[in-house]
């Protein structure tokens, strides 16, 4: 079982998104957060085995609550979520640790791939 925690201040998308994850046998979102401190938090207490994480939020940005959590706990993969693709964030992204970065848009398909592939046994 993937083990998943879902961040974004946007209750909304993040409903989405688990009902999404929730579809599949293998994935469970363990919890949510709506912002980067409080995703970091909740990340060392439930070690989740994948956190996916939106860029731009309060109290902490994705980014820096990616570098803050790899500080911390270097097993749990981060993949960070955005409505835009620029490459300066892409590049500060992935400099900060996280796996892999993913534009909002992306299919439902390829949303579940990365969460196995990256939060499976294999990432």
């Amino acid at each position: 079982m993937i083990r998943v925690l879902l961040v974004d201040d946007n209750g909304q998308f993040r409903a989405v998104l688990r009902r999404l994850l929730e579809r599949e046998a293998d994935i469970e979102v363990i919890d949510e957060a709506d912002n980067g401190r409080s995703a970091v938090e909740a990340a060392i207490a439930q070690q989740p085995d994948l956190v996916l994480m939106d860029v731009s939020m309060p109290r902490l940005d994705g980014i820096a609550a990616t570098r803050e959590l790899r500080d911390e706990a270097p097993h749990i993969s981060v993949v960070l979520l955005s409505i835009g693709n620029k490459p300066q964030e892409v590049a500060a992204g992935l400099a900060a640790g996280a796996a892999k970065y993913m534009v909002k848009g992306a299919t439902a398909n390829e949303i579940v791939d990365v969460v196995r592939r990256y939060g499976g046994d294999e990432s």
